[in-house]
This record gives structure tokens, sequence and C-alpha cells, in this order.
């Protein structure tokens, strides 16, 4: 499971909670990395997270860890404008498992997010000023 722009890493430590055995958490930030280092060690969950401070644009180019991840969240600042480039890069760098789910958080006034490869939109939903997303790879694809 891969968590980016991890923030405090919460979509990923509650994967953790729910049966996930393990996370790579990535973001830029000193500060948020070293609070998902104190969140996962009081919940005595420190052996089965990876921390990464890195962009998540670079980190993917470079191969995520040399992992195939079947489970993405994405939860970027909602003033970036490059979400279907995200997209686009995870697709083309053999990342993605087989059957992979990405689920992506954005601003609900962003614009549409297309693909250029085999990952398409499955379900969207809007809460307020978010919006949730969630793709998956084609069958044709």
């Amino acid at each position: 499971m891969l968590d980016l722009y991890a923030g405090a890493g919460s979509l990923g430590i509650e994967a953790l909670s729910r049966g996930a055995s393990n996370c790579v958490f990535v973001d830029h930030d000193r500060t948020a990395c070293d609070a998902i280092r104190r969140n996962l060690d009081v919940l005595g969950m420190l052996s089965r997270g990876t921390i990464v401070r890195d962009d998540v644009e670079r980190f993917i180019r470079r191969g995520a860890l040399g992992r195939m991840y079947g489970i993405v969240f994405a939860d970027p600042p909602y003033e970036m404008d490059s979400l279907s480039e995200l997209l686009n890069l995870m697709n083309g760098t053999g990342i993605l498992s087989e059957r992979a789910v990405i689920v992506l958080e954005y601003s609900s006034r962003a614009g549409a997010i297309r693909s250029d490869g085999p990952l398409e939109c499955v379900r969207q939903e809007s809460y307020g000023d978010t919006r949730v997303s969630f793709h998956r790879l084609s069958s044709e694809g």
C-alpha cells in the first residue's frame, strides 16, 4: 500500500489499523514525516510503515522502492493542477499491480482528470469542496 502526499499519515494508518500488512508513506515535508513516525510509534505500527521523505513525482519516477502497489492513496494539495499528470506517471512506471486501485482526493473545483493510459475512473463522489475518485486499470489495459 502506498500513501502519497501522506501528511500526518492518517489514510495509511487507517488502512493499517484495518488489516493492511504494511504501508509506504511519502511526503516531501520533514515535519509531516516526523508526524507519521510519531503516530506510527504511538500506535505500535512503526515496523509496518516505511516513511520516505521525497517529492512524490520523483519517488514514482525512481521506481517507488522497486515495489508494485495494489492500493494507492493520493491526497495532493488542493491547489495542485497536475492531477492527470500524476495518474499518467503512476500508469507509466510499472508501480501498479494488475488489480491496483488508486484513490485520489482533491478539490471539487479541479478540472476533469484524464488518464492517457489504461487507468479509468470507476467511481467518483463529492463531499462539499472535496472530490474522491477511484481509478483502476481497465480490462483492455
